[in-house]
């Protein structure tokens, strides 16, 4: 069938302005129009090489930005970064842990709904994302550059030695290899540890992690962002129970004692193949391959009370990009960690630069299945969080506590009693 010229025409002219309409507004949906020249300074603690994934495709979409990035310690980044705000100083946009958000939410700049609003990120992220990074009712203050889990990090080759074909999946079965993959000298001392759990985080890296995640499978009411939830659930007798089933491996009394705080950091235990499995991040696997690059890892979910079925839950640690309140640019700066943590592109090439698990759900979607990501990928679907009064003191508190049972100077209701009112000042 013949098409009239002036239909082909006509035809013409629509597509032409379709793609620039589409180019305008997927690339200058921004303040302003056209290409404006602006300058953001980031602060973070990954290597210049990674972030540079993210700064130069977002530069290639905005032909007026430079990026400045400054990289800091990660063991006096948030040091850093307070004093520097406190002093006026500060970057325009930063990296903030997760749980760092309620403590410190005086010192960003939320975005505009008309840049990003709620039902985007419950669109593009997984729960967790929103139980951290929105407050005053339905403010978004970060958002993710991923999303770490906690899971199960285990040694197949020790699992082969002795016989064990599949990693636990509930507590029980943790429970029970405990013994089985326990051994001791002829003076009771440990020789291989089963796992690297029960301590107090001066053996146990991410210690406080496991107790907290163990208790919001427990105490399912911990999770949202009710103030007063954790304090008021440590004091509930389940809370007690949880504490107790925590301890037990590193009580040399129980048949499941498999650790005390006289061993080694766990990360180095199990990197050096004394330790069969450890309840750990994403993260800590870089750090093994660096010490350790043949051991054999692999990873599982982290264990549950009752199967995968039953109120599935693990506990999320993670970095996200904030927007200071001081930044002269809160429009670019928001522009900036808008594209950077939901354009697929600028996604997919920081997490190829980086290895972190990924936070979008277009993403991960595509890493279930992938050996290396999917059991952290399905972790990020059934991670929870709860409102973080001061993060470090809480997680202080709760050390403490296991200190304090393990030393046999409180039982557990008391150390938890002890906790929860360390905890409630938090609050108040």
């Amino acid at each position: 069938m013949n098409v009239p010229k002036k239909y082909l025409l006509i035809g013409g002219i629509v597509l032409v302005l379709g793609v620039i309409f589409y180019l305008v507004f997927a690339n200058f949906r921004r303040p302003g129009v056209g290409i404006q020249q602006f300058t953001l300074q980031v602060w973070g603690v990954e290597d210049e090489e990674i972030f540079s994934s993210i700064a130069g495709t977002y530069q290639a979409i905005r032909p007026g930005a430079q990026i400045v990035y400054k990289q800091l310690d990660p063991g006096t980044y948030k040091e850093e970064v307070l004093n520097a705000l406190a002093e006026g100083n500060g970057p325009d946009v930063f990296y903030i842990k997760n749980h760092d958000i309620p403590a410190d939410i005086d010192k960003l700049y939320p975005a505009d709904p008309a840049w990003f609003n709620l039902a985007q990120l419950a669109d593009l992220f997984p729960v967790v994302v929103s139980q951290d990074v929105v407050a005053s009712g339905s403010q978004i203050y970060a958002l993710p550059l991923y999303v770490d889990s906690l899971a199960l990090l285990y040694n197949k080759d020790l699992f082969d030695q002795g016989a064990i074909v599949y990693p636990p999946k509930t507590w029980a079965e943790f429970q029970a290899l405990a013994g089985k993959l326990t051994k001791l000298n002829e003076r009771g001392q440990i020789v291989k540890s089963a796992a690297a759990i029960g301590g107090t985080e001066k053996s146990v890296d991410a210690g406080v992690d496991l107790l907290i995640a163990l208790l919001m499978q427990n105490t399912p009411q911990i999770t949202g962002s009710e103030e007063q939830a954790l304090p008021e659930a440590l004091g509930s007798f389940v809370a007690s129970e949880t504490l107790d089933f925590y301890v037990q491996f590193a009580n040399s009394a129980s048949t499941a004692y498999t650790w005390n705080d006289d061993q080694e950091n766990s990360i180095d235990s199990f990197g050096a193949g004394k330790t069969a499995m450890i309840l750990n991040y994403q993260s800590a696997i870089t750090r093994i391959k660096r010490k350790s690059p043949f051991l054999n890892v692999a990873v599982s979910p982290l264990p549950q009370i009752g199967g995968e079925t039953e109120n599935p839950v693990t506990y999320a640690n993670y970095y996200a990009l904030a927007v200071s309140k001081q930044t002269l640019l809160s429009a670019w700066a928001w522009d900036f960690v808008i594209q950077a943590t939901t354009n697929d592109f600028i996604a997919r090439a920081y997490l190829a630069s980086a290895g972190h698990p990924p936070a979008l759900k277009t993403l991960i979607s595509e890493k279930i299945g992938d050996p290396y990501l999917s059991a952290f990928a399905k972790s990020a679907l059934i991670a929870r969080s709860w409102h973080h009064a001061n993060n470090q003191k809480i997680h202080d508190a709760l050390n403490d506590a296991i200190q304090s049972v393990l030393g046999g100077r409180s039982s557990n209701r008391e150390a938890l009693e002890t906790a929860v009112d360390k905890i409630n000042q938090l609050y108040q």
